[in-house]
């Protein structure tokens, strides 16, 4: 068995096919667990039809939630809306509550012609403020309206928060890192930051998230706002700093401002200094060799990659150059910005697919999160830009075949 499995991770098919040839030297037991393996490896390199049959041979019991989501995601990918809806009903029951899995669900639903009993599970999916809630609300045939700011807190909550000393420690330590140039300082601070806002009621989150706006601590200020549970001010929860740089290049480039919005806040919350584990740096992201390679295209002898203005100079004519090398199509850009043009390409079916299934087949887990996150994103900034025809399942489209 284990050679098996040892081949499934670079050839899973052919490791299918020795699996069915060699089935009688296993037990049942044995057979449904290497079927379950085979059946993840096949569908997470797309090999669709074979997975699907390795997941009918596993054996349920012996599956991981990672390959219960996968087993849908094949369906899906298939648009076996019948299959995906008996599925859904097998899903042990966390992952059946998860946001996805209700909207995937209740899309089979619609499908096989049982709208009526889609639309519950659709209304308790569309009150979340992500992904999954936006298209829940388009399916109900409503769009997000315009997010709209709240008033201010009462100077006297931020006030009681800037005497707190956990807030005083996050705050001295943002600052001594700025001064002393000590990003590990900064990270300290945002360790405290996080400390400090734990078990604070919306409006002590909402005052918190004003304080570190008015110091520039962009990403503290999204986080403590992103925490709220009922009180909402989306205009903290998706702010738009250097929106005249911003808007320059997008406009120079003819990109979508809110679709550069979008990427930003998922790549840095705005942190001009930010820097990866991989050695992506500034607002962008720019990898070394991608910065040094767009700038020899626009002939940039030198530049300062963590510098605002070239960061998203740099960074905005790289979306565009994989925008006009994708079919223009602003999903398979977004995951090319992440993985790379030949990934995003080689994940296109071979005819044209619905990019909400597109982007929930994604192998990668960081890449199918990462486009979801900066299509919706993209969402509630053109609501703010006041963009009209603003809908996440516009925003997604139709992905061409590949």
């Amino acid at each position: 068995m284990q050679q098996l499995l040892t081949l499934g991770k670079n050839n899973p098919v052919a490791a299918l096919e020795r699996a069915a040839a060699s089935e009688a030297m296993f037990s049942k037991a044995q057979s449904g667990f290497l079927y379950g393996q085979l059946a993840l490896r096949s569908a997470q390199r797309l090999n669709m039809p074979q997975a699907l049959d390795a997941f009918e041979r596993a054996d349920p019991q012996q599956l991981t939630e990672e390959q219960w989501e996968w087993w849908l995601r094949v369906a899906l990918r298939q648009q076996d809306w019948a299959r995906l809806e008996q599925l859904s009903r097998r899903l042990p029951e966390e992952l059946a509550g998860k946001g996805a899995w209700q909207y995937w669900r209740a899309r089979s639903l619609q499908a096989l012609g049982r709208g009526n009993e889609a639309t519950p599970l659709l209304i308790r999916i569309s009150f979340e403020h992500n992904y999954y809630g936006l298209l829940a609300k388009e399916e109900l045939g409503t769009t997000l309206e315009a997010p709209l700011s709240r008033s201010p807190t009462p100077p006297a909550l931020q006030r009681q928060l800037l005497a707190d000393p956990d807030i005083q420690h996050a705050l001295a330590l943002f600052e001594l890192s700025l001064r002393n140039n000590k990003p590990e300082w900064r990270e300290d601070g945002r360790r405290v930051w996080r400390w400090a806002l734990r078990g604070r009621n919306d409006e002590q989150l909402l005052a918190a998230a004003e304080i570190a706006l008015e110091r520039h601590l962009y990403d503290m200020a999204i986080y403590a706002a992103e925490r709220t549970v009922r009180t909402h001010d989306f205009s903290l929860r998706f702010l738009t700093p250097y929106r005249d740089t911003t808007r320059r290049y997008a406009s120079q480039l003819e990109i979508d401002e809110a679709w550069v919005y979008g990427l930003i806040r998922q790549e840095s919350r705005f942190l001009n200094v930010a820097r990866s584990g991989v050695g992506a740096s500034g607002l962008m992201q720019l990898m070394p060799a991608t910065a040094k390679w767009v700038a020899g295209k626009m002939g940039l002898p030198s530049y300062q990659v963590n510098d605002v203005d070239t960061n998203i100079r740099l960074g905005t004519w790289y979306l565009r150059h994989v925008l006009d090398n994708l079919s223009s199509h602003p999903v398979l850009a977004t995951a090319a910005y992440n993985a790379g043009p030949g990934r995003a390409r080689g994940w296109q079916a071979a005819m044209p697919l619905e990019g909400a299934i597109y982007a929930e087949t994604i192998p990668f887990s960081e890449t199918r999160d990462y486009v979801q996150k900066v299509m919706a994103n993209a969402v509630y900034y053109a609501g703010a830009f006041r963009q009209p025809g603003n809908t996440l399942k516009s925003r997604l489209g139709t992905i061409p075949a590949r």
